[in-house]
């Protein structure tokens, strides 16, 4: 019995780092919350403030590119909430991190 909580603690004990990595690498912030969410919002100051969190990351995504997109190609206020509001229609149950994602990846085909 002894053997088993022994090894229970040491399985315990490497797993730990990646539990840790897992929890904190989970996104924060306004592009956190999920599609239903973000649709169902009626302030307008929240929803700019989701799109200015989209524009975030996507800046962050280029800057972590080897090969960035080139910048002129960003789309405005507008096309991004656009862009946002028709991917969460489509997949309400994916959360506003998943449209940033689909969004940069549209991004990186215009190359």
């Amino acid at each position: 019995m002894r053997k088993i909580g022994n090894l229970f603690l040491i399985i315990a004990t490497l797993m730990a780092p990646k539990l840790a990595l897992a929890d904190s690498s989970l996104p924060i912030g306004a592009g956190s919350g999920n599609c239903g969410k973000y649709l169902g919002e009626s302030n307008k100051a929240v929803t700019l403030v989701v799109i200015s969190w989209v524009q975030g990351f996507n800046t962050g995504m280029n800057v972590a590119e080897e090969r960035p997109v080139d910048t002129a190609l960003f789309p405005d206020d507008e096309s991004v909430k656009a862009y946002i509001d028709k991917y969460c229609r489509e997949y309400p149950l994916k959360t506003v991190i998943d449209a940033s994602f689909s969004l940069h990846h549209e991004l990186t085909k215009v190359r």
